[in-house]
């Protein structure tokens, strides 16, 4: 798999010294995100928050006679999704940003934990069917198993070892984040997206913004 460098990009290679300017700055105006220091004085960003997971496969179990099992109102999502109140399970939801020395860019890294039994999902399957945003999860599970280039878009997720805890998390891989990013930047307002190419804060917080709520649940203002 070749290198999608930053340099190719109008927003530039992120060196550490500008990632750990980014997430001190984003931590200190935003209170769900926590600093955290390493040995080696880099830095990265956490996050723990809860999702109710499961109902998505459910629906595909029962028939349109069935719909009286399902229930909306107080019981749905804050989407109005329509969800059974049989198959609900809390999950919680660890999510890192750290810096990738490969792509020179942040990356999400994130692990579901079962609430009730403390059990980390490991299974890929499992954690794509926990992805929020069914368009997000359909295309990760196309991308699932390719390793041509050609297959590999921002919503590839795959398992890596995270780089300080050194433990299997899942990742979006970061492959695509630059062109993304640069695709995202070129669409809007001129002025606004030199801002960003030039404020690692704005690209952090956009990006952020982007990716958070159809992979992990979470909306970042």
């Amino acid at each position: 798999l070749s290198t999608w460098r930053m340099s190719e990009s109008s927003v530039g290679p992120w060196t550490a010294r500008q990632f750990r300017a980014a997430c001190v700055e984003l931590a200190a105006g935003d209170d769900r995100w926590t600093l955290k220091r390493t040995k080696t004085g880099g830095v990265y960003l956490i996050h723990r928050h809860t999702i109710e997971g499961g109902e998505a496969e459910e629906h595909k179990k029962f028939d349109s006679e069935q719909e009286e099992e399902f229930v909306v109102g107080d019981d749905a999502d804050d989407d109005g999704v329509v969800v059974s109140m049989h198959s609900r399970t809390e999950y919680r939801v660890d999510t890192h940003v750290v810096l990738s020395p490969t792509f020179e860019c942040p990356q999400l890294l994130f692990q579901f934990t079962d609430a009730a039994s403390g059990e980390p999902v490991t299974e890929l399957d499992d954690v794509l069917a926990l992805l929020p945003d069914p368009h997000v999860r359909q295309q990760a599970r196309q991308a699932k198993g390719h390793g041509d280039e050609a297959t590999f878009n921002w919503t590839m997720i795959t398992q890596v070892e995270h780089p300080q805890l050194g433990l299997p998390w899942y990742a979006v891989h970061p492959c695509k984040t630059v062109e993304f990013m640069d695709v995202v930047l070129r669409s809007v307002d001129k002025k606004q997206s030199a801002v960003a190419s030039e404020d690692h804060v704005l690209w952090l917080r956009s990006w952020l913004s982007l990716i958070a709520t159809p992979v992990i649940g979470l909306t970042v203002c």
